[in-house]
């Protein structure tokens, strides 16, 4: 069988063609059989998804077993799902000055400067509601140019999705919002498609189920990125989980090998009991964002960390996560790697301007992770660091602003003359130590004081008592043969192998 190229919109097949995309047996519908013969045995049948060759349904356990005996049923799985999201705080002050660091955090000017704006790239944003987007003076300039090119309620199953929540209103803000003349994203000239899959409150049984829906929904409507500010944690999820192959995350990376680059939140987690990531932030091939806090540049105090379970590095960047929003007419301030995510969705919508021939989903990926500005270096909270426009517009500059140095076992940083500047904003100093299984054991942010030399309070294992944490000595770790020391500071990285 061949699929209907009918039901794609022309933009799919340009970017299939432009990326030597074959079609597949994944562009077919299930069987419309088969899902009649299912649909007699359920209370309720859901959406039936071409990538995963599924569907959802709602049945009892009687039901359920006579499902199973259905020659085409390979397997059932139980599908619930809880979503976390963050709403916003009241109009403050000190957002116009918020508005104006989410972007050129990122480099925005050097972007603005050549005049790139996410022309000709199509965005689908997968939320809870937009209510205000049709109205709302800040979104004007997208609608005046047709710029929303379609939308979908998954939950009531029509094209309104102008209710329901503020939550993809705020988070279209920080892709494309412009407050009077404030940008408050990288990308007011992309073109949008805005599904409604989640209850803010209520039943949410089916959520990732219309996640699913609408993912395949954008792609077969050409959408070139993906973001989603929701993740699924608890009811159907354990932290022990987070492999990347729930059938959400499976959904992500099917739209990976289709040249559609999924962009997730990983989670505001950090100060619950899950703490880490959230699906389907935890897929291999979704660009999965952390958020990092404005006033310190470093991590909130919510946003999700990693690894995944089975060791892979998340979360992949971060970005802003307290931000300038529309969240009514006026501006907001808001706060969750709800907003960290579109923030580089917009930044992602630049790159691929800037670079569309022949870059696809991984390779687009890749790009935005080496532009972070910790790259090389990464940890569990940053992920690479903030992506950053320089670092895609011009070769990237290593200039040599400390060494290490090793008295007594003890492991120092000692800064070069004049490597920290009054003019720095920021003085941070990262490093982690990576064990011998390859994870990442410790990783700590420090901020530098007028070049004096840091203590990195890790004894080397012959000058220490052999255990990993020295009570004696307050902060000081044991730092062991075969693993790895890796400082970043200021755009200079280096490593150290403990033999």
């Amino acid at each position: 069988m061949q699929p209907d190229l009918s039901l794609f919109d022309g933009n799919v097949s340009d970017r299939r063609t432009r990326l030597g995309i074959p079609w597949d047996d994944r562009d077919i519908a299930v069987c419309e059989e088969y899902v009649r013969q299912v649909a007699a045995l359920c209370d309720s049948a859901g959406y039936s998804s071409r990538w995963l060759n599924a569907m959802a349904v709602y049945t009892d356990e009687e039901r359920l077993q006579q499902i199973m005996t259905l020659p085409f049923v390979e397997k059932t799985i139980p599908m619930e799902a809880t979503a976390h999201i963050l709403e916003a705080f009241p109009d403050k002050p000190e957002a116009v000055k918020l508005a104006r660091y989410q972007t050129e955090r990122m480099g925005g000017k050097s972007f603005r400067e050549k005049q790139i704006t996410g022309k000709g790239v199509r965005i689908a944003l997968i939320d809870a509601g937009f209510y205000g987007v049709q109205v709302y003076d800040g979104f004007k300039h997208i609608r005046d140019r047709g710029g929303i090119i379609k939308t979908y309620d998954f939950i009531q199953k029509k094209e309104n999705v102008y209710h329901g929540s503020t939550h993809g209103t705020m988070v279209l803000s920080c892709i494309a919002g412009i407050h009077d003349t404030l940008r408050l994203g990288l990308a007011p000239d992309a073109e949008f498609l805005l599904a409604r899959t989640e209850y803010l409150w209520g039943d949410t049984r089916n959520d990732e189920d219309r996640w699913i829906a609408a993912l395949e929904w954008a792609e077969q409507n050409g959408a070139d990125l993906v973001n989603s500010s929701l993740g699924y944690t608890s009811a159907r999820h354990f932290p022990y989980q987070l492999d990347g192959t729930s059938m959400i995350s499976r959904a992500a990376n099917i739209a990976a090998s289709k040249g559609v680059l999924v962009i997730s939140s990983a989670g505001n987690e950090y100060n619950n009991s899950w703490r880490f990531i959230t699906v389907p932030a935890d897929a291999d091939s979704v660009l999965t964002v952390g958020a990092i806090n404005p006033a310190t540049d470093y991590q909130t105090s919510f946003s999700s960390i990693g690894p995944t379970a089975d060791g892979r590095i998340k979360p992949d960047v971060s970005a802003p996560g307290i931000c300038a929003v529309i969240n009514n007419p006026k501006l907001s301030i808001s706060q969750g790697t709800s907003f960290s995510s579109p923030l580089v969705a917009g930044f992602a919508a630049c790159v691929l301007q800037w670079k569309r021939k022949n870059v696809d989903a991984v390779q687009l990926k890749d790009m935005i992770v080496r532009s972070g500005h910790l790259f090389p270096y990464f940890d569990y909270s940053h992920g690479y660091g903030i992506p950053q426009a320089d670092n895609i517009l011009r070769p990237r500059m290593d200039e040599r602003k400390f060494r290490l140095d090793e008295q007594d076992g003890r492991m120092t940083v000692v800064p070069y003359t004049n490597a920290v500047k009054d003019s720095n904003d920021y003085k941070l100093l990262y490093y982690h130590v990576q064990g011998r299984s390859g994870n990442i054991r410790l990783y700590r942010v420090v901020e530098l004081d007028n070049n004096r030399p840091v203590d990195l309070h890790l004894l080397k294992e012959s000058t220490g008592t052999g255990q990993e944490w020295r009570d004696n000595i307050e902060d000081d770790y044991t730092f062991y043969r075969g693993e790895i020391l890796r400082v970043f500071f200021e755009g200079h990285y280096e490593e150290y192998l403990f033999k």
